[in-house]
């Protein structure tokens, strides 16, 4: 396994598909030149759904192998329209 990217990441196997997926303020943070962090805010909606999903989410990838592997995700909820974060 690599990095997921938006695409692969909607494709992905799920009760409810992911729909109006969006990902902005992407940033990628270089701990190790085998350990990344790629940080950003996300949104998307389940079919079915009234609201979307919104997060801020930091993952961390390893360098295994050669492979880029996520070893670890965490989701904040997050609401673009509070003053303590703008979108």
């Amino acid at each position: 396994m690599g990095f997921i990217d938006k695409q692969q990441a909607v494709a992905m196997p799920a009760d409810k598909p992911w729909q109006e997926v969006e990902m902005t303020d992407v940033h990628v943070h270089e701990l190790t030149t085998d350990c990344i962090v790629l940080a950003y805010h996300g949104q998307g909606r389940h079919e079915g759904d009234n609201e979307p999903y919104r997060a801020s989410i930091a993952s961390t990838y390893v360098r295994r192998d050669g492979a880029w592997q996520l070893a670890l995700t965490a989701h904040q909820p997050w609401k673009p329209n509070e003053k303590s974060g703008s979108a």
